[in-house]
């Protein structure tokens, strides 16, 4: 199993999952995350550029709507994607036409037909600050991996080509079949497309937009009412497909995507196939088989070697899932769904080195019926105020300027360099620039382990799938050395060291200081703690998951939140809504999704008499739950009820003047 885009989607699924574990995780509790062979597992999905690629194609596919969309007639058929180091190859059904002239960036040729960008020229779409994404409709929702040509990944575009049969040994093109599976059912652009398994992978079928069913008969219904509905719609459009349909705007006609196990076989088979050919159904359908009909064969060689995708090219490595992969896959999932919190003495939170603050700190118990946790009643009558509980006008605009404060407190006495995870990772203090991104990766590094790190231990966390020369980890060790420099004592702040390194206790970490405010349980500390967060925990990294691979990440949004909704709930019992708002928008910088958090702004907006806030807190969270949450999980029930219980307190208070 390897990673690229079927590993890119897997992780995003996982992520999806786990937001979902955060918003039930109660207070002091901590998610489930993999460790051992499901850890070992995680982290081939994530290795390679999946991501990347993801990126990329979007961004050519694209670009390849605003060159060719705004055109009369259809765009040219795209019946495939070769991926290449340097450039984005659309493989097309035909050659254009000689006097059809491209336009820069793209470059044509005839041998094969095809359309191709180099990736420097691509604008990747941005993410969204919470993780979400802000990419466009996708233009082809059904391109899914075949497996690796000599050049590089090569996709097919299901909808355009209609069928593809596998051809090879059974066990072989069970595992192609898997596969082809999990990446359309993990795919960024699901929600564009309806996915059938008939027969294989029954455990996808708890994902959005995906059935299972045990023989094609079923389908086969299903595939003769869209080609009824589909044939009335075509022709009163004057459209020859639902391919070309969608690109003149046309909505409600989504493509189905039909994967059929090999032991589905028959004039069913051969008659779901035979469907797809239909442009009027805007289905595609990959089976096991040599006779079933399909447009394009995938052959698999019995003994080894390279792979025929004919007529598109050769195949090195065709994409398969073992079932030794399938039982791993599931693993993951079902541990991403257990909303059983665990505590710090669990693993794989047992092996941090890092603190964590006292998740029971004594003003815990007296925000807890106003505040935050999941099961936390429900206050029919919220707090009445008044404007002068509420704090002076000079009060209310400090609260307004320490949220655009980015700098914090100063470090802690004797820490003369600062390492700072609290947002856009920084190293404060260092003697010069780090001239190696790399170098700093690894101070970030070894601030999270301040125990210290074996020289296997950090250069498989910043490269996991790269094996590196012991003289590369020298030269980025002593860039990282060189850059941070001496402490006051003249030692270095990087101790030299044989395999094994180590910060001295001359660095420090925005993280410690947090803990350390945390605990101290003041108001005032509270409050210093969380002006520490100045974005996303570990933003900027080149390496990127060793932070949640190793439960680091996940130990610190559970714990921001926790201190956010802490001081929230003192402000809120102090007259200080403005206070509470600030401590709650503080902890959702850290946790976009935390539900708790929201609770208390809603609780804060009336507590201010501001019924607008409170339905502008409630249009904001049923939209990032509907955009980056679901299916995994919905607005909590205690949430609506807040929810209808401040409104119902409105109502009646409009009634009785």
């Amino acid at each position: 199993m390897g990673a690229g885009l079927l590993g890119a989607g897997v992780v995003d699924v996982l992520g999806r999952m786990r937001r979902a574990q955060q918003r039930h995780r109660p207070d002091g509790g901590l998610i489930a995350i993999p460790s051992g062979d499901l850890l070992r597992t995680e982290r081939r999905l994530r290795a390679g550029n999946g991501q990347l690629l993801r990126d990329e194609l979007d961004a050519a596919f694209g670009l390849f709507q605003r060159t060719f969309g705004s055109r009369s007639g259809p765009p040219p058929e795209v019946q495939g994607v070769q991926i290449r180091p340097d450039r984005i190859e659309l493989l097309l059904a035909g050659s254009l036409a000689e006097d059809d002239r491209v336009p820069f960036p793209w470059e044509r040729s005839d041998d094969p037909p095809s359309l191709a960008v180099e990736v420097t020229h691509l604008v990747h779409q941005p993410t969204g600050a919470d993780g979400g994404s802000s990419l466009p409709k996708a233009s082809f929702p059904t391109m899914v991996t075949v497996g690796r040509s000599p050049d590089g990944p090569l996709l097919v575009h299901l909808e355009a080509i209609g069928s593809l049969g596998l051809s090879g040994p059974p066990s072989e093109c069970m595992g192609i079949l898997r596969a082809t599976a999990v990446e359309l059912a993990t795919s960024r652009a699901k929600n564009q497309f309806d996915l059938v398994l008939i027969g294989v992978g029954e455990e996808l079928a708890q994902f959005d937009r995906v059935t299972f069913e045990t023989d094609a008969a079923t389908v086969l219904h299903q595939v003769h009412q869209r080609r009824l509905r589909g044939d009335e719609v075509l022709r009163s459009r004057g459209l020859g497909s639902f391919a070309e349909a969608r690109w003149t705007g046309l909505e409600g006609y989504d493509p189905m995507v039909v994967v059929v196990g090999p032991d589905v076989v028959g004039d069913d088979l051969i008659d779901l196939v035979s469907a797809a050919c239909d442009p009027r159904t805007a289905l595609s359908v990959v089976a096991f088989g040599e006779g079933v009909g399909a447009r394009y064969t995938l052959r698999v060689p019995n003994s080894g070697g390279t792979s025929a995708l004919e007529p598109l090219g050769p195949v090195v490595f065709p994409q398969q899932i073992s079932n030794d992969d399938q039982a791993q896959l599931g693993g993951l999932v079902a541990l991403a769904r257990d909303l059983r919190p665990l505590t710090s003495g669990d693993a794989p939170y047992v092996s941090l080195a890092i603190p964590l603050p006292d998740p029971a700190g004594p003003s815990q118990t007296a925000v807890d019926d106003i505040s935050i946790g999941l099961a936390a009643p429900v206050v029919e009558a919220p707090l009445v105020i008044s404007d002068d509980n509420l704090g002076s006008g000079d009060q209310r605009r400090h609260h307004q300027a320490v949220l655009n404060d980015e700098d914090g407190p100063e470090p802690a006495a004797g820490v003369e360099v600062e390492v700072a995870i609290l947002g856009p990772v920084e190293v404060r203090g260092a003697a010069r620039p780090f001239t190696r991104a790399w170098a700093k990766e690894l101070v970030v590094y070894l601030a999270m382990h301040p125990n210290g790190a074996t020289n296997d231990g950090w250069a498989t966390a910043l490269w996991p799938d790269r094996l590196m020369a012991s003289s590369s980890l020298h030269s980025t060790a002593s860039v990282a050395r060189r850059a941070l420099g001496n402490a006051r004592d003249g030692r270095d702040h990087l101790p030299r060291a044989h395999g094994r390194l180590t910060l001295a206790a001359s660095v420090g970490t925005d993280w410690a200081r947090f803990v350390q405010l945390s605990d101290a349980n003041r108001v005032s500390d509270l409050r210093q703690a969380l002006e520490l967060i100045r974005g996303r925990p570990f933003d900027g990294l080149r390496a990127s998951d060793w932070p949640i691979l190793e439960g680091i990440a996940p130990a610190i949004e559970a714990s921001v939140v926790d201190v956010a909704g802490r001081l929230a709930g003192l402000y809120l019992r102090q007259g200080d809504p403005a206070g509470a708002e600030w401590a709650a928008r503080k902890g959702l910088v850290v946790s976009p999704y935390d539900e708790r958090l929201y609770r208390m702004l809603l609780r804060t907006a009336e507590t201010a008499g501001n019924p607008a806030g409170v339905e502008s807190v409630m249009s904001e969270l049923l939209h990032l739950v509907a955009d980056d949450v679901e299916p995994f999980d919905s607005v909590h029930p205690s949430t609506m009820e807040l929810y209808r219980s401040l409104t119902r307190h409105r109502h009646l208070a409009s009634s009785l003047r």
